[in-house]
């Protein structure tokens, strides 16, 4: 979710400032790869989507491994066998 909201966040403040230096890519690559002929605000949404969300799951991975877990599941009880 952090990864979905930022990437959002990133993608407006990049179509209201409209500023290109913010992220500056090669304006020819899906020419290059694709034979496709983008916009320069496509690429940098399509970068910015790419980059936000893995690192948003790989911070989210690591920080559940740093930290401990909030809440500690009980213990189940065990048995013992009746005395008869």
């Amino acid at each position: 979710m952090v990864g979905i909201f930022s990437s959002m966040l990133l993608i407006g403040l990049f179509i209201y400032q409209g500023d290109p230096t913010a992220t500056e890519t090669a304006s020819s690559i899906f020419k290059q790869l694709f034979g496709v002929e983008v916009s320069e605000t496509f690429q940098r949404i399509l970068f910015t989507v790419l980059a936000v969300i893995p690192l948003a799951v790989v911070g989210g991975w690591f920080g559940g491994q740093l930290l401990p877990p909030l809440v500690i599941p009980p213990r189940r009880k065990r048995m013992l066998p009746s005395m008869s």
